[in-house]
């Protein structure tokens, strides 16, 4: 065999593997949005329940200014909707959003590598509350598809964090969840949406040492019963300096 046809064999090879990768990258993206449609379709009747928000981050689609961060600060924004936080540390930190691997569909991923990091714990915090839909008061159920990886392996914890005007903030929060695609609700309890002054997402990467993280996708749906009973205590942080 030729030099000229070993290298058109391996090229359409190479062509065929990146259209599989494409396929199982969007495959998994209907996974996630699949999961989320299951999730809020037992956890309310479509007939007694409305849609308050469904969002997907702009991060996932859309190229940020600055895709790329060093040692950011407490704080640092990504987006208008997007912050990063962490613990006080020592050492190194990188975000760094980038084409989604395997795609060619203009998808986009959020890394974070670290090295030396001593701060326990790093969080990205989305702002929902610009995405509210109504001003309806009702019962609230937050459902979360998500697609995260890190190596090494470590779990991920989501804490949903609000304030009504005049009252102090209130959090539902998961345990520590491990795996790659991630689907879960949060029960929130009343939320008056025209009173909201805060309605955030936390997702919380419990590190150390060095490491990478990347949350490749994760969409947030938020069904309103219509009930605006139930009890309003809110869980503790899952972190006493958490955000």
């Amino acid at each position: 065999m030729s030099d000229s046809s070993s290298s058109f064999r391996a090229g359409e090879l190479q062509e065929i593997l990146l259209g599989l990768r494409d396929l199982q990258r969007r495959l998994d993206e209907l996974v996630v949005t699949a999961g989320t449609l299951s999730a809020s379709t037992e956890a309310c009747p479509a007939e007694a329940s409305s849609l308050a928000l469904d969002i997907e981050p702009e991060i996932f689609w859309r190229p940020l200014r600055q895709p790329v961060i060093q040692q950011p600060v407490r704080g640092t924004s990504l987006d208008k909707c997007i912050r990063f936080y962490a613990g006080s540390h020592r050492g190194w930190v990188l975000l760094a959003q980038r084409p989604a691997v395997g795609s060619r569909t203009g998808r986009f991923e959020l890394g974070i590598n670290f090295r030396e990091f001593d701060g326990e714990w790093m969080s990205i915090v989305f702002d929902l509350r610009a995405a509210l839909k109504t001003e309806v008061a009702g019962g609230a159920r937050l459902l979360v598809s998500t697609q995260v990886d890190s190596f090494p392996r470590s779990p991920v914890q989501f804490k949903c964090g609000w304030r009504h005007a005049g009252q102090e903030s209130q959090a539902r929060q998961t345990a520590a969840l491990e795996g790659e695609t991630l689907h879960f609700q949060l029960d929130l309890g009343p939320l008056r949406p025209q009173e909201l002054e805060a309605l955030e997402l936390h997702v919380i990467f419990p590190v150390s040492g060095r490491g990478a993280i990347y949350l490749r996708s994760l969409r947030a749906s938020l069904l309103l019963t219509g009930d605006a009973e139930g009890s309003t205590a809110a869980d503790p942080d899952v972190f006493e300096d958490a955000p």
